[in-house]
């Protein structure tokens, strides 16, 4: 095997190619037989490296050759099988292994800091019999995490702005660490495989898979956990996750990813949550942005469930649960913005328990909001029902209900029968929101209910006016589930003999 090698020490200022400067030590006799002298009139000559080789060659089998501080190699020196007699440290000793040497004592690092080539910064692959030379590339403020090369301990363990960890939670800990000291934020690298660890990202530290494959298959990152009662990933304040599948399979209480303050970022993730009693792809209970996301809760539990003052914000991502709701928020403070996603529930697509969630050009897979209500971020479609009191008030001939006809009516136009008129229902949706309004020109206190009927039944919707003069009120706390040709209607309760002014009343749909 051929190979061509240029050594010379950083401290001599001669550029060639190739050559070989060296330090010989004086104490060598046979050594010095072969000192620099001749390997300056070889480089001012110009002579093949192939001479240079040669000389260097004699060198070693003279016993040693014997190198300060550091090298610069460049290409790769052949040496004959040579049986050494000395193995001291600065040294390159032959093997007598295909022509190989060992820098420093067999199966030692050696002692200087650094070899470098022409180009870039090479680090000593360690092991008996061969000079090992791996191309090394380093950035500022970047850990690595290679299951391959990376190494989370020992004199070539990973460092922020060097080597690659062999865990991400090495990583983890190594750039907060660095955070806290220099107040610079760290992005951690991770190459595509499996990890099996439970991982914690400090505050202003950016987890980024190289690879947004959906599996390590198609070089994609995956975070698995297969622990019982488990969060697989907890975020810090100013933290990114981006570009990994995180995939959690156990029993008990399940989280996927947790953002216990927040702001936190969540982007191209894919989620996978399931085999637990309860499974939550996230739960964030800090400002949390979710974007370009899918979260799959596979059993019962939540895809996202908001349960603390948190708000989040949601975009071209896909929410699932197999078994229980889509998106919920359970708590005063929480707030759930959605636009351009698809949410899913088998228990209920979004379930504004308390708090506020808001949709704008989303699909609910299942057009179920849980009979609860919940704001929609653009105007949504109306249906108006009005009586228009010609020549005077109405007057209400109760105690039953009375239905009014779509749009804009007379008193003669009122029903006693739910489906005598109606608003034919063209595909599926929600409907939410009812709004109505009167004046209550009679004497006293009046009281006027209005409730949303579908194909005949009340529903859930439904609002009552009090008192005299114009009265307005709402139901924003309910939603009704309606299907195609599903016929709607409006029914009036009024107290018999009280006289309204212009009853009027709307639903919105989504």
């Amino acid at each position: 095997m051929k190979r061509l090698m240029m050594i010379w020490l950083m401290a001599i200022s001669i550029t060639f190619v190739p050559c070989v400067y060296t330090n010989i030590i004086d104490e060598q006799d046979e050594a010095l037989a072969f000192e620099a002298a001749e390997i300056h009139n070889l480089v001012r000559r110009k002579k093949h490296s192939k001479e240079l080789c040669n000389l260097v060659a004699k060198c070693l089998s003279a016993g040693m050759l014997r190198v300060d501080n550091n090298l610069v190699i460049e290409g790769n020196l052949t040496v004959n099988s040579i049986n050494p007699t000395i193995n001291e440290d600065h040294c390159i000793i032959p093997t007598g292994l295909n022509g190989q040497v060992l820098i420093g004592i067999t199966g030692e690092e050696p002692v200087f800091n650094f070899i470098t080539s022409s180009n870039n910064t090479v680090i000593f692959t360690p092991g008996p019999g061969s000079l090992g030379l791996q191309s090394e590339m380093f950035f500022g403020n970047i850990a690595r995490v290679d299951q391959i090369y990376g190494n989370d301990t020992g004199p070539d363990a990973g460092a922020v702005n060097g080597l690659p960890f062999l865990t991400m939670s090495a990583a983890l800990t190594a750039a907060g660490a660095y955070n806290l000291s220099t107040g610079d934020p760290v992005v951690v690298w991770v190459f595509p495989g499996i990890y099996n660890e439970t991982i914690s990202i400090p505050n202003n530290v950016s987890v980024v898979g190289i690879s947004s494959g959906a599996s390590p298959d198609v070089g994609g990152v995956t975070i698995q956990g297969i622990t019982a009662d488990t969060t697989l990933v907890s975020m810090g304040s100013n933290s990114l996750l981006a570009n990994v599948n995180v995939s959690l399979n156990s029993s008990g209480t399940l989280v996927g990813i947790a953002v216990p303050a927040g702001p936190a970022t969540i982007n191209r993730v894919i989620v996978n949550v399931s085999g637990g009693t309860s499974n939550t792809g996230i739960l964030p209970s800090g400002t949390t942005t979710i974007d370009s996301s899918t979260i799959n809760s596979i059993g019962s539990g939540f895809g996202i469930n908001v349960n603390a003052a948190a708000t989040v914000t949601m975009s071209n991502s896909t929410v699932t649960s197999s078994g229980g709701v889509g998106v919920e928020t359970n708590n005063g403070g929480a707030s759930f913005t959605a636009s351009a996603s698809t949410i899913s529930g088998a228990t209920a697509d979004i379930f504004q328990n308390s708090g506020t969630i808001t949709i704008g050009g989303c699909t609910l897979a299942h057009e179920n909001a849980n009979n609860v209500g919940f704001a929609s971020s653009f105007s949504p479609n109306i249906l108006n029902w009005a009586v228009y009191n010609i020549g005077g008030a109405f007057v209400s001939t109760g105690p039953g209900t009375q239905y009014l006809q779509p749009g804009t009516s007379t008193n003669a136009d009122l029903a006693t029968t739910p489906n005598n008129f109606g608003y034919i229902v063209p595909q599926q949706c929600l409907a939410r929101n009812l709004t109505a309004m009167t004046y209550n020109g009679g004497p006293g206190v009046q009281t006027t209910t209005f409730t949303l009927y579908k194909n005949g039944a009340a529903t859930a919707l439904s609002t009552t006016l009090t008192g005299s003069g114009i009265q307005t009120a709402s139901d924003t706390a309910h939603s009704v589930l309606c299907n195609q040709d599903d016929i709607l209607t409006m029914g009036m309760i009024n107290p018999t003999g009280s006289t309204l002014v212009n009853p009027s009343s709307c639903v919105s749909l989504y």
